[in-house]
């Protein structure tokens, strides 16, 4: 089962769960990038879930689910 929703982007996604995880509007923007980079995502951001694979879908449930996990620092 996807846990992703279908009217968000990947770049949304990774925003909303940094949110509900507590993060601030500059460490959510520091986090889309620093994740999306690291699951080698970042050419997807503007896709919605209906446009990937099964197995790229699979990367971004990853993805935010390590969301504000790794703090980064700047």
């Amino acid at each position: 089962h996807d846990v992703l929703f279908d009217y968000l982007s990947i770049g949304e996604h990774v925003d909303l769960f940094a949110r509900l995880k507590g993060a601030s509007l500059a460490e959510m923007d520091r986090e889309r990038v620093a994740m999306l980079d690291a699951f080698e995502l970042t050419p997807r951001e503007d896709y919605f879930p209906s446009g990937l694979s099964g197995g790229m879908k699979r990367k971004v449930e990853k993805n935010t689910a390590f969301s504000n996990v790794f703090k980064t620092s700047y």
